[in-house]
């Protein structure tokens, strides 16, 4: 009987995949819509001021701000944490990831909820993303915090700043 693979031998794509599948989220707080042509996955969850999470690159916000979640929402905010493209809930992908889609998509995003100004917490690749889509999007942000993100490009590897 063959035994199922270690799990350092699966993907870290497809373990990223189950986890937020296990993941403990409000009940009905993850939504799709169709933005820029694609469908895109989103949590929202909680009521009250907005706070956009922006989670790091292969992750989900539901992973990456699975501690804090519970607590923005007992504090009074409405959650919206999209998956980018290509990664969490949202698989499919057309081409690199490149960040301008990922903010335009953002921008869709909150324009089709209705939301046209919020606070953003941004983790890793999505402070990145936060960053640019706060001088690409002032008008769509009241407040930005950043954890982990790459502020200067040098010493990554070529193929990451091919990506960028």
């Amino acid at each position: 009987m063959n035994s199922p693979p270690h799990p350092s031998k699966l993907p870290r794509r497809l373990l990223l995949f189950a986890a937020a599948l296990l993941l403990p989220v409000a009940a009905g707080a993850g939504h799709r819509t169709k933005v820029n042509g694609h469908r895109v996955y989103y949590l929202r969850a909680g009521t009250g001021s907005p706070v956009v999470l922006l989670h790091g690159r292969g992750n989900a916000g539901e992973h990456d701000f699975q501690n804090q979640i519970d607590r923005l929402i007992d504090a009074g905010h409405e959650l919206i944490a999209p998956d980018q493209v290509g990664q969490g809930h949202a698989p499919e992908l057309l081409g690199a990831l490149r960040y301008d889609p990922m903010m335009e998509d953002t921008a869709a995003l909150l324009r089709v909820l209705g939301v046209m100004s919020n606070d953003m917490i941004a983790f890793s690749h999505g402070g990145i993303l936060g960053l640019m889509f706060a001088i690409g999007y002032p008008e769509l942000v009241n407040r930005l915090v950043v954890s982990g993100a790459t502020i200067s490009p040098a010493g990554l590897p070529q193929d990451h700043l091919d990506a960028l």
